[in-house]
């Protein structure tokens, strides 16, 4: 009775269906609830009146695991509809290998990333092999590098230069989002992005 007169589109049907999906009393008072239980009833009523752009910030905080993939279930079903956009504020990188199409990484208020999440993992890979196979022009190729008596691991978008000379002596993986992340804030080589401005 509060919030509906604030849409024009809110369907009261569907709200009680989320509030059902999250188990949240409807005739408990709000001030009662976990915190949890209040980010669970924020998405139900974000969801609950037929928008077409849905702006969440660290939408999963506070919440336990199995409820955190049901919430996440619930985006990634409202990103179907092409004509609704769900832009995802989170520290939680998981989430976004989860639902996430697109990404923008901001370091120190600069943007480090910002391109479509299947065109970076196809660019990014990690190589691992023997670091007395690296000399400078390779670590050169690298924007993090990390290096031990018993191998290196290498953040790279050369993979093919390495794959070239070193063959089947070296493993090749793509990187998780997480991993490239941590990579890209811990390395060394600055990344050179490039924005497309239109």
């Amino acid at each position: 009775s509060y919030i509906a007169p604030f849409y024009s589109h809110w369907n009261h049907t569907l709200f009680l269906d989320y509030l059902e999906k999250f188990n949240l009393p409807y005739k408990r008072k709000i001030k009662t609830f976990s915190t949890g239980m209040k980010m669970k009833l924020s998405i139900a009523i974000a969801f609950s009146h037929n928008a077409k752009l849905f702006i969440l910030d660290e939408p999963t905080s506070g919440l336990d695991p199995i409820v955190r993939n049901e919430v996440l279930d619930i985006i990634q079903k409202e990103l179907i509809d092409e004509n609704k956009s769900v832009f995802i504020s989170t520290h939680i990188i998981s989430d976004l290998e989860k639902i996430a199409d697109y990404l923008v990484y901001i370091k120190n208020g600069e943007i480090v990333l910002n391109e479509f999440l299947d065109d970076i993992l196809n660019k990014f890979k990690v190589v691992k092999g023997d670091p007395q196979h690296l000399d400078d022009e390779l670590k050169q190729l690298t924007y993090y590098l990390e290096e031990h008596k018993t191998g290196y691991i290498a953040l790279t978008e050369h993979a093919n230069v390495f794959s070239e000379i070193f063959g089947d002596s070296i493993t090749i993986t793509t990187p998780t989002i997480e991993d490239l992340m941590v990579y890209l804030e811990k390395g060394t080589h600055k990344y050179n992005h490039q924005i497309d401005e239109s």
